[in-house]
């Protein structure tokens, strides 16, 4: 008995850790039934995005006490510059990979 409790111990531990495989997404995550991430397309004005995807960056720039840079309302639109932009990538990846 004592034997076989100690080649469960010892085989445990000699076991090599399992780490899931890392997700990566592959395509635009859907905003109602549409597949755009919030995104709407890039013009003189800036980067025009959905409301909620102008909330999400507030949000983001609230969580990580950042300031909010490059937005602006344009004929009810929402812009976000290209500085503001790539604040958002950087928050956002800084909140996908804490």
């Amino acid at each position: 008995m004592r034997f076989l409790l100690v080649a469960l111990i010892f085989t445990s531990c000699a076991a090599p850790t399992m780490t899931p495989e890392r997700v990566s997404q592959s395509q635009a995550s859907f905003e109602g039934n549409v597949q755009n991430s919030g995104l709407l397309g890039y013009d003189q004005n800036g980067f025009n995005l959905t409301d909620a995807a102008m909330q999400r960056y507030k949000d983001l720039c609230e969580t990580f006490d950042s300031e909010v840079i490059g937005v602006s309302v344009i004929d009810g639109k929402n812009y976000l510059t290209k500085e503001g932009m790539v604040q958002f990538m950087n928050l956002t990846d800084r909140r996908n990979n804490k």
